[in-house]
């Protein structure tokens, strides 16, 4: 969704998930996802990923609600697989002699629970062709030759998919190619390579192309020879670049966000129809052809507020976010107009509050930025704060699923943990599993196992991970119940290398604590 001067993200396609790149670390990578309610007025972190990577993220996206798909580097690059559930890695993709330009997002529900499909643009550095690659998981299963690759290009080629069509924009060419057959349907010549481009959300039959410096914006026809659609030119603001298109109709009008700017129009005359401005943290997504959504963070907060905004004859031409607590609306076309947003818990309804957005940290828009200028002592402040939130929430889940069961952890028998374990697996119920997850005893956790089949043990494992990777400090409490669970040899393969990822991850980082365990001792002393 955004340029790579930018903070990249991306939105999930039924709206359930956002994810935001974080502030910059040295040789590691960080991506915050939230969780979006249904009505998109409300917004709560559900993940923070990561990974260990020398060069910095390109680009991200979904697939469906379970896979972030991430692409990562630029000279030596790979592609890199979160699974967003449980909050790791799943798994990394990198090829010898093959250079990952661009992504482009699945939209088959094949194996959705298990291994994310979607396409890559590659540079076959050997034979020097450019290649579309359909992936499941990390493993190849379609490779469709596309055009000729020097590896010196000035600008890097650009991939945009949708349904069974894929087009790929590279050396002043844009091919529109069927993703089942490899047949080439359409070919057009682009005034320039510098370009983004993408598929009309909505409808296969519509792809917007928009020149990256000047030129003209089109609109083109994936499945016809009809003449392309001129839009107009917009000047670009690449420092938060975005390009959504959506339809009405299989053939318009259409809604097109440039940047920050909205563009109406079906076969001709496109008019602008409003254009946002903030100097701080905002993202901007086309929930409709008639809502657009924006997401702003909170001044002096780590948490991000969604707004939705109607797209209607009253919009005003000019958006301001301001940081005023007037949240003024400017309207240059017209005085006195005000914008419609929806609040929180008035979806279809007007109201007038815009979110507000803080100015931006010198570090980056990320959550974390709020933490910079902070000293040691208040950071760790605010780290016990959080741990003792944490501690006081756990103890509430153990409250209430001990209201609701007999269950007493320091008497459990083989016999009583098999039936709650049962319980708690069957209803997914993660109260039951933390007073489960209490019994100590690590004969009775091992004979309990015995009598669980494999599906209870598989999704044992995954329950274990996912509170691990959630707060790596329950990692000592949980490793008696992991091991006995490995032990019992009854899982898959994929799970362990999640395992791994994990782990590799915690040790990555172990340096760092290093280091600053050493500037803690030099302070204290």
């Amino acid at each position: 969704m955004a340029a790579s001067n930018s903070t990249i993200s991306a939105f999930c396609d039924d709206g359930k998930f956002v994810a935001v790149e974080g502030a910059p670390v040295p040789g590691r990578i960080q991506i915050h996802i939230y969780e979006l309610s249904d009505d998109a007025t409300a917004c709560k972190l559900h993940f923070t990923v990561g990974h260990s990577a020398a060069e910095g993220l390109r680009k991200l996206v979904f697939h469906g609600s379970n896979f972030l798909v991430g692409l990562v580097g630029t000279h030596k690059t790979s592609v890199v697989i979160w699974d967003i559930q449980r909050g790791v890695m799943a798994d990394e993709l990198e090829v010898d002699d093959h250079t990952f330009l661009d992504l482009g997002k699945h939209d088959g529900a094949a194996n959705a629970a298990t291994a994310p499909s979607f396409f890559a643009l590659v540079g076959d550095n050997k034979n020097r062709r450019i290649l579309v690659q359909e992936y499941s998981g990390t493993k190849c299963v379609r490779k469709i030759k596309t055009g000729k690759w020097k590896g010196t290009e000035r600008f890097p080629p650009r991939l945009a998919v949708s349904k069974s069509i894929a087009a790929v924009a590279a050396n002043d060419t844009m091919y529109m190619i069927n993703t089942s057959t490899g047949k080439k349907l359409q070919k057009y010549s682009i005034p320039t390579s510098n370009v983004d481009i993408a598929f009309c959300r909505n409808s296969a039959n519509a792809l917007v192309l928009i020149p990256r410096e000047s030129g003209t914006i089109m609109i083109y026809h994936a499945q016809s020879n009809d003449e392309p659609i001129k839009v107009g030119s917009a000047a670009r603001n690449l420092k938060f670049s975005n390009v959504e298109l959506l339809a009405e109709g299989d053939g318009g009008p259409f809604t097109l966000l440039v940047d920050r700017t909205i563009l109406q129009g079906g076969t001709a005359a496109f008019t602008t129809t409003t254009t946002a401005q903030t100097n701080g943290y905002c993202l901007l997504h086309l929930r409709n052809p008639k809502q657009l959504l924006t997401i702003s963070k909170k001044a002096s907060k780590d948490e991000l507020v969604p707004s939705v905004v109607a797209i209607d004859a009253d919009t005003p031409k000019v958006l301001v976010l301001s940081e005023t607590a007037s949240r003024t609306l400017t309207d240059k076309r017209k005085s006195g107009v005000q914008l419609s947003v929806l609040g929180p818990g008035q979806a279809g309804t007007d109201a007038t509050l815009m979110s507000s957005a803080p100015k931006r940290q010198k570090t980056g828009d990320a959550p974390e930025a709020a933490a910079e200028g902070m000293s040691i002592s208040e950071k760790l402040k605010q780290l016990n704060q959080h741990l003792d939130l944490e501690d006081e929430e756990t103890d509430k889940k153990l409250a209430t699923a001990g209201s609701s069961t007999t269950f007493n952890p320091k008497k459990a028998t083989a016999s009583s943990l098999k039936q709650l374990l049962s319980q708690a697996l069957t209803a997914n119920d993660s109260n039951l599993l933390e007073v489960a997850f209490t019994v100590r005893d690590t004969d009775v956790v091992e004979n309990t196992l015995k009598e669980l089949v494999d599906s209870q043990i598989s999704q044992l494992i995954d329950h274990l991970t996912t509170r691990i990777a959630a707060n790596p400090m329950r990692a000592d409490a949980l490793s008696g119940w992991l091991s006995v669970t490995l032990t019992t040899g009854r899982f898959e393969h994929q799970q362990l290398v999640v395992l791994q990822n994990l782990l590799s991850d915690r040790v990555d980082s172990l340096s760092d604590l290093i280091r600053l365990e050493g500037r803690l001792s030099i302070y204290i002393n």
